[in-house]
């Protein structure tokens, strides 16, 4: 939607000159690089928000610097089985 309402309001040009192509080559430019950054944004965040919820889904290791599958690991063995608890 952005693209096509930059291109009606940019170019002006008669269609098939050179101008109307370098005015649409513009819109396009702006427009890809203008909606790249909010898609950069959002995967940056989404990446925190997973990375977050991984780490409050894993056991504390102490020092801060414990690799992702040994506390995988870890956790396995902190849970407890339904078999176990009686």
């Amino acid at each position: 939607i952005t693209n096509v309402l930059l291109n009606l309001r940019i170019v002006v040009a008669d269609f098939g000159t050179t101008l109307f192509n370098q005015q649409v080559a513009l819109v396009n430019a702006v427009t890809r690089i203008a909606l790249g950054i909010p898609g950069f944004l959002g995967l940056a965040l989404a990446i925190v928000l997973i990375r977050r919820a991984i780490s409050n889904y894993l056991p504390e290791d102490g020092d801060g610097g414990g690799d992702l599958w040994d506390l995988l690991e870890l956790r396995e063995t902190l849970i407890v089985s339904p078999s176990e608890r009686r």
